[in-house]
């Protein structure tokens, strides 16, 4: 993972991006341990970053998180925290089971919520 001024760097540019008035949402965001190293707390904290700009700016979150059951309940408790209920949220590529599934549709009750399937 990059250090923390390049993660800041990315941040500051996502924030500039935003100012365009044909952004349409705020994604992909999440976290990803799929099989390499990988840095929780820089990826949960630069997670975090992204989720207060779409809060601020009132836009949808696309949300991509891969990796085990575990990172899928690190990604839903970081996105409870931090996310009003209402809050537009499109869970792209989702691939869990049904458990996990009902988990995330607990804490997002939204018509403007989505949940796109993969296989």
């Amino acid at each position: 993972m990059e250090n923390t001024s390049k993660l800041n760097e990315w941040i500051s540019d996502l924030e500039w991006m935003l100012k365009a008035n044909r952004i349409i949402a705020v994604g992909e965001c999440g976290l990803d341990n799929s099989g390499r190293k990988w840095d929780e707390e820089k990826q949960i904290n630069f997670l975090e970053k992204q989720v207060v700009i779409a809060v601020k700016r009132d836009l949808p979150l696309v949300i991509h998180y891969r990796g085990d059951e575990r990172t899928a309940e690190m990604c839903l408790n970081t996105l409870a925290r931090l996310l009003p209920k209402h809050f537009k949220l499109n869970r792209h590529c989702f691939n869990g089971d049904e458990v996990i599934y009902r988990k995330w549709k607990c804490h997002f009750q939204t018509e403007n919520s989505a949940f796109h399937l993969s296989s």
